[in-house]
């Protein structure tokens, strides 16, 4: 919800996905077509809708990365904010300056990549335990807090900004 008026994804059996404003009368208006998403959106309190949108490789059919995009509510502009990696589930912080995202690497590990909301300059990246697999983020006061899976289940975990020495402490397992 930003300024009163619904965003939401709509697809059918005969439309692709795409982002739709619903306003305060009930009217919908189609604001762009998706190939597809990959997981959550994130609101700023500026107005801008941030997401993770998967891209093919246009020579290798298998190999599948993904960018962070962000849709300007005010202008009706969409922007990409990361180059091709594999990343998912941004989420924007009170503030709307800064996003954390989750990147999957090569290996099989996981991280979490903060970055500035608007232009995608990458501020740091924060190794997760290579038991944990990262899997949505977020930046409150002065805390990291993800969720994640390790080989007990679902859990929440959080470390302190600038990582402390006292690493990821278990919130909930």
């Amino acid at each position: 919800v930003v300024d009163g008026e619904i965003y939401s994804v709509r697809s059918g059996m005969t439309q692709p996905a795409a982002l739709v404003r619903t306003t305060k009368d009930g009217k919908s208006s189609r604001l762009r077509a998706f190939s597809s998403s990959d997981g959550k959106f994130s609101a700023g309190p500026d107005g801008r809708i941030y997401w993770s949108e998967p891209v093919p490789d246009r020579r290798w059919s298998h190999r599948i990365n993904s960018v962070i995009r962000s849709f300007d509510t005010s202008s009706g502009r969409t922007r990409s904010l990361s180059a091709a990696g594999r990343l998912s589930s941004p989420s924007v912080s009170v503030d709307g300056k800064t996003l954390t995202v989750t990147e999957y690497l090569d290996d099989g590990r996981s991280r979490v990549v903060i970055m500035d909301a608007d232009n995608g300059d990458i501020s740091r990246y924060i190794s997760v335990p290579d038991s944990l697999q990262a899997v949505e983020s977020i930046l409150l006061r002065d805390s990291l807090y993800i969720t994640a899976i390790s080989s007990s289940g679902y859990g929440i975990y959080s470390i302190r900004c600038p990582e402390s020495a006292a690493g990821w402490r278990t919130i909930l397992a």
